[in-house]
C-alpha cells in the first residue's frame, strides 16, 4: 500500500497528466498513469526497443501472465505492458485481491511458477532465454531459498530453518540432513 506521502505524491502525478491533457478534472486513467510511473518510472524514447526485441519481451510477459492465468492460487493479473520504463522492458503486474498475513505453500509455488513463466515462455517461444529474465530468476531464488530456510517448505529436509548467514548449498552431501529433527 501507499503511505500518506505517497498518495499525495499519487495525487500530484495525476494532477500533472491532467494538466498536460489541458484538463482541470482528474480521471481514473490520470491516476493510472501517474501510478505506473511512480511504480515503473518514466517511459523515454530511449528506451524504443527494436521489433525482434519488442517480440522477446511480449512472448516473455505472456508467459507470465498465462502462467498466472492458470494457477490456481496465482494472484489475478491486473496490467501487462512491453513498454519499456525504468529498468523494466515489460511489465506483469498481479495485484491480489485481499491483503495476506500469512502465505501458503500452493501460493509460493505458484508465484514461483510465474516469476519462471516468463523464461520458460522464451525457451518454448524463442529456443532460448535471454537476459531479460534476470530479474525474475533472482526474484525466484530469493524466494525458492526462504521456502527451505525459513518456512521449512522443503520435502527433503522436513519442517526446519536454517540460518540466512549459513551455505546456500542444503543438499545430500552437507550436514544440514543429519541435524533436521524429523
Amino acid at each position: 500500500g501507499f503511505s500518506g506521502a505517497d498518495l499525495a505524491n499519487l495525487v500530484n502525478e495525476a494532477a500533472i497528466v491532467a494538466v498536460r491533457a489541458d484538463r482541470d478534472v482528474l480521471r481514473a486513467s490520470d491516476f493510472d498513469q501517474a501510478r505506473d510511473r511512480i511504480l515503473l518510472g518514466l517511459r523515454e524514447g530511449s528506451n524504443v526497443l527494436m521489433p525482434d526485441e519488442q517480440y522477446a519481451v511480449a512472448v516473455h510477459e505472456a508467459g507470465h501472465a498465462l502462467v498466472a492465468v492458470y494457477s490456481d492460487k496465482a494472484d489475478p493479473i491486473a496490467k501487462v505492458t512491453i513498454l519499456p520504463a525504468g529498468q523494466a522492458l515489460g511489465v506483469t503486474e498481479q495485484l491480489p485481491l485481499t491483503e495476506r498475513h500469512l502465505y501458503g505453500e500452493d501460493y509460493l509455488y505458484d508465484t514461483l511458477a510465474v516469476y519462471l513463466g516468463g523464461r520458460a515462455s522464451e525457451v518454448v517461444v524463442l529456443g532460448q532465454g535471454s537476459t531479460g529474465a534476470s530479474n525474475d530468476l533472482a526474484k525466484a531464488t530469493e524466494l525458492a531459498t526462504k521456502m527451505v530456510r525459513e518456512f521449512g517448505m522443503s520435502p527433503s529436509l522436513g519442517p526446519v530453518g536454517y540460518p540466512s548467514g549459513g551455505s546456500v548449498f542444503l543438499g545430500e552431501s552437507g550436514n544440514a540432513l543429519s541435524s533436521r529433527p524429523f
